[in-house]
Protein backbone atom coordinates (compact mmCIF):
# COMPACT_ATOMS: atom_id res chain seq x y z
CA UNK A 1 0.00 0.00 0.00
CA UNK A 2 2.48 2.61 0.86
CA UNK A 3 5.26 2.35 -0.96
CA UNK A 4 3.29 1.32 -4.17
CA UNK A 5 1.08 4.32 -4.48
CA UNK A 6 0.72 6.85 -7.17
CA UNK A 7 0.60 10.11 -6.49
CA UNK A 8 -1.91 12.70 -7.64
CA UNK A 9 -2.08 13.89 -10.94
CA UNK A 10 -2.46 17.29 -9.95
CA UNK A 11 1.48 18.21 -9.83
CA UNK A 12 0.92 20.83 -6.55
CA UNK A 13 -0.44 18.23 -4.58
CA UNK A 14 1.91 15.44 -5.87
CA UNK A 15 4.61 17.80 -4.91
CA UNK A 16 3.38 18.71 -1.52
CA UNK A 17 2.65 14.68 -0.41
CA UNK A 18 6.42 14.34 -1.72
CA UNK A 19 7.57 16.80 0.72
CA UNK A 20 5.68 15.68 3.35
CA UNK A 21 6.35 11.85 2.79
CA UNK A 22 10.29 12.93 2.83
CA UNK A 23 10.57 14.79 6.02
CA UNK A 24 7.86 12.96 7.81
CA UNK A 25 5.32 15.73 7.54
CA UNK A 26 8.20 18.05 8.97
CA UNK A 27 7.49 20.19 5.51
CA UNK A 28 4.11 19.99 4.64
CA UNK A 29 2.03 18.91 8.22
CA UNK A 30 0.97 22.59 8.27
CA UNK A 31 -0.03 23.56 4.85
CA UNK A 32 -2.43 26.35 4.05
CA UNK A 33 -2.75 27.06 8.06
CA UNK A 34 -4.55 23.96 8.61
CA UNK A 35 -2.97 20.45 9.61
CA UNK A 36 -2.48 17.99 6.75
CA UNK A 37 -2.23 14.33 6.10
CA UNK A 38 -1.29 11.40 3.30
CA UNK A 39 -4.42 9.79 2.57
CA UNK A 40 -3.70 6.24 0.61
CA UNK A 41 -6.66 4.86 -1.06
CA UNK A 42 -7.13 1.42 -3.66
CA UNK A 43 -9.10 3.27 -7.07
CA UNK A 44 -12.41 2.11 -7.47
CA UNK A 45 -11.53 1.81 -10.75
CA UNK A 46 -7.93 0.92 -11.46
CA UNK A 47 -7.57 -1.23 -8.11
CA UNK A 48 -4.17 1.07 -7.62
CA UNK A 49 -2.99 2.96 -4.61
CA UNK A 50 -3.32 5.92 -5.12
CA UNK A 51 -2.32 8.72 -2.29
CA UNK A 52 -3.18 12.94 -2.23
CA UNK A 53 -2.50 15.02 0.76
CA UNK A 54 -5.76 16.08 2.75
CA UNK A 55 -6.52 18.65 5.27
CA UNK A 56 -7.86 16.92 8.29
CA UNK A 57 -9.13 17.66 11.92
CA UNK A 58 -9.76 15.72 14.95
CA UNK A 59 -12.93 14.94 17.19
CA UNK A 60 -13.04 12.69 20.02
CA UNK A 61 -10.09 11.20 19.22
CA UNK A 62 -11.23 10.52 15.58
CA UNK A 63 -9.61 12.22 12.33
CA UNK A 64 -11.93 13.54 10.27
CA UNK A 65 -11.51 14.74 6.71
CA UNK A 66 -14.33 16.94 4.88
CA UNK A 67 -15.18 15.61 1.56
CA UNK A 68 -16.32 18.55 -0.59
CA UNK A 69 -15.76 19.60 -3.90
CA UNK A 70 -13.50 22.60 -4.50
CA UNK A 71 -14.81 26.12 -5.87
CA UNK A 72 -15.56 25.17 -9.37
CA UNK A 73 -17.37 21.77 -8.64
CA UNK A 74 -20.02 20.59 -7.04
CA UNK A 75 -19.01 16.86 -7.20
CA UNK A 76 -17.75 14.58 -4.43
CA UNK A 77 -13.78 14.03 -4.67
CA UNK A 78 -12.44 11.29 -6.33
CA UNK A 79 -10.53 10.26 -3.14
CA UNK A 80 -14.07 10.35 -1.12
CA UNK A 81 -15.70 8.01 -4.44
CA UNK A 82 -12.69 5.47 -3.78
CA UNK A 83 -13.05 5.17 -0.20
CA UNK A 84 -16.64 4.52 -0.21
CA UNK A 85 -16.19 1.85 -2.39
CA UNK A 86 -13.15 0.30 -0.56
CA UNK A 87 -13.12 1.75 3.19
CA UNK A 88 -9.69 0.10 4.11
CA UNK A 89 -7.65 3.69 3.66
CA UNK A 90 -3.61 4.13 5.03
CA UNK A 91 -3.31 6.78 6.69
CA UNK A 92 0.17 8.97 7.60
CA UNK A 93 -0.03 12.19 9.80
CA UNK A 94 3.55 13.35 10.57
CA UNK A 95 5.63 9.80 11.05
CA UNK A 96 3.10 7.78 12.03
CA UNK A 97 1.21 5.67 9.21
CA UNK A 98 -1.51 3.41 10.55
CA UNK A 99 -4.63 1.62 7.97
CA UNK A 100 -8.08 2.92 9.43
CA UNK A 101 -11.51 1.56 8.39
CA UNK A 102 -13.54 4.63 6.64
CA UNK A 103 -17.03 5.63 7.03
CA UNK A 104 -19.21 8.82 6.37
CA UNK A 105 -20.30 10.19 9.43
CA UNK A 106 -24.63 10.58 9.21
CA UNK A 107 -27.57 11.59 11.15
CA UNK A 108 -26.31 13.50 14.46
CA UNK A 109 -22.52 13.03 14.19
CA UNK A 110 -22.98 14.88 10.52
CA UNK A 111 -24.28 17.84 11.81
CA UNK A 112 -21.92 17.96 14.50
CA UNK A 113 -18.95 17.64 12.40
CA UNK A 114 -19.68 20.05 10.35
CA UNK A 115 -20.17 22.79 13.40
CA UNK A 116 -16.50 21.56 14.19
CA UNK A 117 -15.50 22.19 10.62
CA UNK A 118 -16.61 25.04 10.36
CA UNK A 119 -15.76 26.27 14.11
CA UNK A 120 -12.23 24.77 13.11
CA UNK A 121 -11.86 26.66 9.73
CA UNK A 122 -13.00 29.99 11.31
CA UNK A 123 -10.15 29.80 14.31
CA UNK A 124 -7.73 28.97 11.43
CA UNK A 125 -8.56 32.09 9.95
CA UNK A 126 -8.45 34.16 13.04
CA UNK A 127 -4.54 32.42 13.46
CA UNK A 128 -5.69 30.33 16.60
CA UNK A 129 -6.04 26.86 15.19
CA UNK A 130 -5.03 24.08 17.42
CA UNK A 131 -2.13 21.95 16.58
CA UNK A 132 -1.68 18.51 17.25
Amino acid sequence: MWDDAADSPDPSVAEHVRRYLATDGRDGYREGGVTNLVLTVKGRKSGRWLRTGLFFGADDGRYVLVASGSAITHTHPAWYLNVVANPEVGVQIRGERFTACARTAEGPARSHLRLQSVRGRHLAQAGRGATR
